[in-house]
C-alpha cells in the first residue's frame, strides 16, 4: 500500500512575505477594517435620510443612490478579486488545507450555474 500524500499548507506553496508584501497586506486589512466601521453608519444613515426625503423633496438624494443601486444589483462571484488578496493572507499568516485546486473549484461553480 502506498502512503497517503500529506496536505500542503497554503503558506508552504508561496514564498515568504517581503516587507512590501506585508505592508500591502496591512493596507488591505486597514481598508477592510475601515469599511466594516463605516458601512453600518452609512446604511442606517442613508435609510434614515431616505425616510426623511420622502417628506421633503427639496433635499438632494445623491447620498442614497449608491445604497439603492447596491440593493438592486444581484451579488456576483469574484474569484479573480479573491486571488488578488494574497498580501492580506500573508499579512495574517493565513494557511489552509485544500482538497481541490482553484481550477477545479471554478469548474464546479461553472457547472452549477448552467
Amino acid at each position: 500500500m502506498s502512503k497517503p500524500v500529506p496536505y500542503t499548507r497554503h503558506s508552504d506553496r508561496t514564498p515568504p512575505p517581503s516587507l512590501i508584501g506585508s505592508f500591502l497586506g496591512f493596507l488591505l486589512a486597514a481598508c477592510f477594517s475601515l469599511v466594516y466601521l463605516i458601512a453600518p453608519i452609512y446604511i442606517f444613515g442613508s435609510l434614515g435620510y431616505l425616510l426623511y426625503c420622502l417628506y421633503s423633496l427639496s433635499l438632494p438624494h445623491w447620498l442614497v443612490y449608491p445604497f439603492i443601486v447596491s440593493v438592486a444589483i444581484p451579488p456576483m462571484h469574484a474569484p479573480n478579486f479573491v486571488a488578488k488578496l494574497t498580501p492580506l493572507m500573508t499579512y495574517f499568516k493565513y494557511s489552509e488545507i485544500r482538497e481541490t485546486s482553484d481550477e477545479e473549484m471554478l469548474g464546479m461553480m461553472e457547472k452549477e450555474n448552467r
